[in-house]
């Protein structure tokens, strides 16, 4: 959990965060792991009443927790996720990530990673409904200072998502390779 306070411009700044999350990992050659985590960030129903509500994911690292697809950043945000993973070699990880996002303020902005906004519905019509996301990746570390993490994503609009920005769903595929320098500690 985290709290903001303070002011923000000329607002009264108070927002929150909080992350639960448990699972269950097995031994033996596949090493399968289920997880279920919930994710919950304040949002601001009402940007002209003085007091700031959304809560501000400073640097954010989203992949990991939000999806790959960076449709969703922690805030003015419900995440309802379940992973499973198993190893299928010693070297390659395989996992599957489920979200159904919504908006915790449905009055609130829709905003990416990066926290541009990608839809508002200020009179709150359309609901909190953001949608669903489905993140497929496979890990394979070759080498101790080099991996590579490829991946799909596909996110499935809901229907606040539909009202703002259509019906289509949005895919994304990706390789990513990472290169250490040095020793970890």
């Amino acid at each position: 959990h985290a709290w903001q306070f303070g002011q923000r411009g000329p607002d009264t700044h108070r927002a929150v965060m909080l992350v639960g999350t448990g699972g269950y990992a097995c031994g033996g050659r596949w090493q399968p792991r289920v997880q279920f985590e919930y994710d919950f960030a304040t949002g601001d129903n009402n940007p002209a009443d003085g007091k700031s509500r959304e809560f501000h994911n400073l640097f954010p690292t989203n992949h990991p927790y939000y999806g790959y697809a960076d449709l969703v950043g922690l805030r003015n945000l419900h995440d309802l996720r379940g992973t499973g993973a198993v190893t299928l070699h010693p070297k390659v990880i395989v996992e599957l990530d489920y979200h159904h996002f919504f908006l915790a303020a449905p009055r609130g902005p829709w905003k990416n990673a990066g926290g541009r906004i990608l839809a508002s519905d200020p009179l709150g019509r359309f609901g909190r409904d953001l949608g669903h996301e489905v993140d497929l990746t496979v890990r394979l570390p070759l080498h101790k200072h080099l991996n590579f993490l490829a991946g799909y994503s596909a996110f499935v609009p809901g229907r606040f998502a539909i009202h703002n920005r259509g019906p289509e769903t949005h895919h994304f595929g990706y390789i990513q390779t990472t290169f250490q320098f040095g020793q970890m500690r």
